[in-house]
């Protein structure tokens, strides 16, 4: 009966521990991912990474990619790969030619 109680207050115990260990990374991540802060940090990638007055809502650019040699429509993260690979990239201007913007920051800010 003792082993019993030993072995169930060492459960208890544990289990306590783990949420507080998941309780206490979990509270500063959730602070950090607030919808304004979402929404600051995705206008702040679109101002960095677009076109100035190209991209949609979604912050998607129809761009040339050198890897598939196709163009093709790529969001916020391609684009940061782009700017961060080749320092910036060619896009598909509504005339439908090509214009190259060079990222005017590659690096996080």
């Amino acid at each position: 009966m003792s082993e019993d109680l030993a072995y169930m207050k060492r459960f208890v115990l544990s289990a306590l521990l783990v949420a507080v260990m998941v309780l206490a990374l979990a509270v500063p991540a959730y602070a950090e991912h607030t919808m304004e802060h979402v929404a600051e940090e995705t206008q702040r990638l679109k101002d960095l990474y677009l076109v100035p007055g190209y991209g949609n809502e979604a912050g998607q650019l129809e761009v040339y990619d050198p890897l598939t040699e196709q163009a093709q429509l790529l969001g916020l993260y391609g684009l940061a790969a782009l700017c961060t690979n080749y320092g910036g990239y060619w896009y598909v201007a509504e005339d439908g030619y090509y214009y190259w913007h060079a990222c005017t920051s590659t690096g996080p800010a």
